[in-house]
């Protein structure tokens, strides 16, 4: 398998992967009503599960700890927003702060992958076996 072919089974696997319920709710809400209208709660839960998931593939233990505090920081604001006690003029800004934290980490991630994969020619152990 070539550099480029683990750094890009990997992007998908770690990166893209964990993303994929969210895109099929914008995929389905796109489709039956023509808009989209995701709920806070779902910006705010894939934030949290996507910055731990991603976090924990680190070999970096210091970007891990920090994923892990972002996440938790992320479950609180679910839980304020899920239990109605967000005000209605913070959910734009608890929208947009999910998806800064989601397109950070998937850029600061990608380059970690692009090092293991590119530069330091790390295999992918369980792609080896089949």
């Amino acid at each position: 398998m070539s550099d480029w072919e683990k750094f890009g089974v990997s992007l998908f696997i770690v990166l893209l992967y964990p993303l994929m319920p969210a895109f099929f709710e914008f995929l389905v809400d796109l489709l039956k009503s023509g808009k989209v209208d995701i709920l806070p709660q779902t910006y705010v839960l894939t934030a949290a599960t996507y910055v731990s998931s991603v976090g924990l593939t680190s070999r970096s233990l210091l970007y891990m700890l920090i994923s892990i505090a972002v996440a938790a920081i992320y479950s609180v604001v679910y839980g304020v927003v899920s239990s109605g006690s967000c005000l209605p003029s913070y959910v734009s800004t608890v929208e947009w702060s999910s998806l800064a934290g989601i397109v950070i980490v998937l850029f600061v991630h990608g380059f970690e992958r692009y090092r293991r994969h590119i530069v330091e020619d790390e295999d992918i152990e369980w792609a080896i076996r089949f």
